[in-house]
């Protein structure tokens, strides 16, 4: 990802990154459709609970 220190001071980009994070939990009147493809690394689970599981059950 590129830095943007360069183009912005450190002001702005506090302010861009509130502005971004404010922007979570809304939704567009008319949202883009999904774009790209999802990646998913070979060998690692898919499942988010498999790793929690597995940390409680050597844990004990």
């Amino acid at each position: 990802m590129k830095s943007w220190k360069d183009d912005f001071t450190p002001k702005q980009i506090q302010q861009l990154a509130s502005f971004v994070k404010s922007l979570r939990g809304t939704k567009p009147a008319v949202p883009k459709l999904e774009q790209g493809e999802l990646y998913i690394e070979a060998g690692v689970a898919t499942d988010s609970t498999a790793k929690k599981t597995d940390s409680v059950k050597a844990a004990k």
